[in-house]
């Protein structure tokens, strides 16, 4: 017996074609790489079509994950995005109008609000974190809309990504309070919480969804 066909996909030189589907036996594939998919869309291979999907039968992730609970973990990113845009912009407001009275006696947000690290080259740091719940929370709400699945897989990366980058800079800020400023600010752990949890989030739903079959073509 000779060797096994490799899968060949034309125009997926590079990376992609080194971690392209190959076939392991009769009707047993390896699947492709979930990044390439994202990147490349869909490969046809002759016999074989790489096509997004889902293969989360018999996994217990996906079992605990179900359809139910996905939309629940949804339904919970739209309210947090909302929760941390609206502190954010109370933040803001804070920073701007220097009204001490606004932190309703809690912590030590004046001083936090008022120090050098309270802004990036004159831009309050609370109005970027405004910007960056309104940007994830349209992502959200674009994602619920959509009916394509290539947009809809993007939209989730996208949200990933902004929601990985505010947990870094949160991280940042937060140990500035504690080590620098010896300074709590409440609305600032908030926000940093929130962000934290909208990356869990968008982290689990990318997760429950990354797994690409190979499906045998049929034409």
């Amino acid at each position: 017996m000779g060797r096994k066909p490799v899968a060949r996909f034309p125009g997926t030189e590079g990376v992609a074609s080194r971690l392209a589907p190959r076939v392991m036996g009769k009707g047993t594939v390896r699947c492709a790489s979930p990044i390439d998919i994202f990147l490349q869309g869909h490969y046809n291979a002759g016999a074989f079509t790489v096509s997004r999907g889902n293969l989360c039968e018999g996994s217990l992730f996906c079992k605990i994950l179900g359809e139910e609970a996905m939309k629940n973990l949804y339904r919970l990113a739209l309210a947090l995005a909302l929760v941390g845009l609206v502190d954010a912009l109370y933040l803001t407001w804070m920073k701007v109008s220097g009204n001490l009275a606004l932190c309703l006696g809690f912590g030590e947000c004046d001083v936090v609000n008022s120090s050098p690290y309270a802004e990036v080259y004159g831009v309050p740091v609370a109005l970027l974190g405004a910007v960056a719940y309104g940007i994830i929370l349209a992502l959200l709400l674009w994602e619920g809309r959509t009916q394509n699945d290539e947009v809809r897989r993007r939209l989730q990366y996208a949200t990933f990504i902004l929601t990985f980058a505010g947990t870094v800079y949160s991280g940042y800020l937060t140990y500035i309070e504690v080590a620098v400023l010896e300074a709590i600010c409440p609305f600032c752990v908030l926000s940093a919480v929130v962000i934290t949890l909208l990356w869990l989030i968008s982290m689990v739903r990318l997760l429950r969804e990354e797994t690409t079959p190979l499906h045998q073509n049929t034409a």
